[in-house]
C-alpha cells in the first residue's frame, strides 16, 4: 500500500523499467532439483494468474513493488531527519532492515517462501553515530541474530548469561573489508538448508539435491554449478554449518 503520488512516480507501461525484471529468465527451473520446483510452486497458480500468462499483471505487481520501495525509502528519510533535528542525532545507531525478500517472476515465483538470493536476502543499513564508513558498502553475509550482539557490545550493555546465535557485527563496522568467516545461514522448513557466503549460494535439499552459484558471476542465479567438478571442497565446507538437529515444521505453506 502506498499513496498514488509514488505510483505516479514510475510508468505503469514500464517505459522508464525493465520488463520482465532483469533477474527473470524463460527456462530458469531447468536444471533445479525437483524440490526447487516444489517451493517455486508452493504459492499454487500464481505464476500463471499474475505472472507468465497474464504479462498486465504481473506488470502491475512490479511497479506496484516500486511504488512501495519508494515510499518506504521516503518514510524512512522522514525519520532520519527528525532524528537529525533532535539532540539525539550524535548519539544513535540506526539500523534499517525488514522481512525477508521478494521475488518478482524470477524463479517463476512471486513473494517469499524459498532459499533462492531473492526470498533469502534481507536489506541492511547501519548508520553509526560519527557517520563513519558513511555510504560504503559491506559484502559479508550476516544474518539478523547478529544485530542484538552488536548493540549489546556496541551499547556496553550487559550480555545475557545464555550463548547467543549471533556474532557481534563491530569488526565489520570498523572495517567494512574485514574477513568474516561464517557464512549466512537460511533455511524453510526441515532439512531445507542455505548458505551464503560473500560469493556463492550453497542450497541441500532433504533428498540430498544440491544448488550451487557463483555471486561473483551470476548475479540472478542462472546457473546450478553443484554438478560441476571443481566444487566438493566448497560444498563439503559450506556443509559443515548444516545443523545437526532440526525443529519439526508446523505446517503452513511447507507443512
Amino acid at each position: 500500500t502506498a499513496p498514488s503520488r509514488f505510483f505516479e512516480m514510475y510508468d505503469e507501461a514500464f517505459g522508464d523499467m525493465a520488463f520482465p525484471p532483469p533477474g527473470y529468465l524463460e527456462d530458469d527451473l531447468d536444471d533445479i532439483p525437483p524440490e526447487g520446483h516444489r517451493l517455486s510452486a508452493i504459492w499454487g497458480h500464481r505464476w500463471e494468474n499474475a505472472g507468465r500468462d497474464r504479462p498486465d499483471n504481473w506488470r502491475r505487481i512490479v511497479w506496484g513493488y516500486a511504488a512501495c520501495t519508494s515510499f518506504a525509502d521516503w518514510s524512512m528519510g522522514r525519520v532520519i531527519e527528525a532524528l537529525d533535528r533532535s539532540p539525539y542525532a550524535d548519539n544513535t545507531i540506526v539500523i534499517v532492515t525488514s522481512d525477508n525478500g521478494y521475488h518478482l517472476g524470477e524463479k517463476n515465483h512471486f513473494e517469499k517462501a524459498t532459499v533462492w538470493e531473492n526470498s533469502a536476502a534481507t536489506p541492511t543499513s547501519i548508520r553509526l553515530p560519527d557517520r563513519r564508513h558513511a555510504g560504503r558498502v559491506c559484502r559479508q553475509p550476516i544474518v539478523t541474530v547478529d544485530l542484538f550482539p552488536t548493540l549489546v557490545e556496541m551499547c556496553r550493555l550487559e550480555p545475557p548469561r545464555h550463548a547467543l546465535d549471533g556474532k557481534s557485527l563491530t569488526s565489520l563496522l570498523e572495517d567494512p573489508d574485514a574477513t568474516w568467516e561464517r557464512p549466512a545461514i537460511t533455511s524453510y522448513g526441515e532439512r531445507v538448508f542455505s548458505a551464503r557466503t560473500a560469493r556463492y549460494r550453497y542450497i541441500r535439499y532433504p533428498d540430498g539435491k544440491e544448488e550451487l552459484y557463483d555471486h561473483g558471476e551470476d548475479a540472478y542465479e542462472h546457473r546450478n554449478l553443484a554438478g560441476q567438478p571443481g566444487f566438493d571442497d566448497l560444498k563439503k565446507r559450506l556443509l559443515t554449518w548444516y545443523p545437526k538437529t532440526w525443529a519439526p515444521s508446523l505446517g503452513g505453506r511447507n507443512g
